[in-house]
């Protein structure tokens, strides 16, 4: 019973190593009924052979639980991490970036069905790195656009936004 109880506690301190305070804030309502677990592992008898072992395999339960909870969230927050790398860096194209706002609104549907906790929280973080990347994209192309508007007569340069020359004539 001792060593199944020390392997629980080990998968769990290395378990928690891997996790991030972002993925943290997910995990918290687990974490917190581990946590309470424990506690009350401390007050129990050793030498009471009928409370033991349950408590050791419930125990060993809830830690192999969040592993896989834990797991679950680092595989779809990388989803959601390199959605926003190919954001970063892709073609200005309105199709590219719908498509992965809703694969990371699809990771934000599967977080809130299967109800971790301060999702909330999780989400404003979430929506401050969409919209750090969506500012820089969008000065780019600002940028982007008045250059080619100040250089308009180099036509040998190649051009992204402004495809064509015209010439509008002011009378007064």
């Amino acid at each position: 019973m001792a060593s199944s109880l020390k392997e629980s506690i080990d998968l769990f301190n290395y378990m928690y190593t891997k996790i991030d305070h972002r993925i943290e804030k997910l995990l918290a309502k687990q974490l917190k009924d581990i946590q309470a677990k424990i506690l009350s592992g401390c007050q129990l008898k050793w030498s009471d052979d009928k409370n033991v072992p349950n408590y050791i395999t419930e125990l060993g339960d809830m830690i192999n639980n969040i592993e896989d909870t834990a797991s679950f969230i680092i595989e779809k927050t990388e989803e959601i991490n390199t959605c926003l790398t190919t954001m970063k860096s892709c073609e200005l194209d309105l199709d590219i970036f719908r498509s992965k706002i809703l694969d990371i609104q699809k990771v934000l549907d599967e977080f809130s069905f299967k109800r971790y906790s301060n999702l909330h929280l999780w989400v404003k973080d979430l929506e401050i790195s969409v919209e750090e990347v969506l500012t820089s994209r969008l000065k780019d192309l600002i940028e982007t656009w008045l250059y080619e508007f100040e250089h308009y007569r180099h036509r040998d340069r190649e051009r992204k936004l402004i495809k064509e020359n015209t010439v509008h004539e002011i009378k007064v």
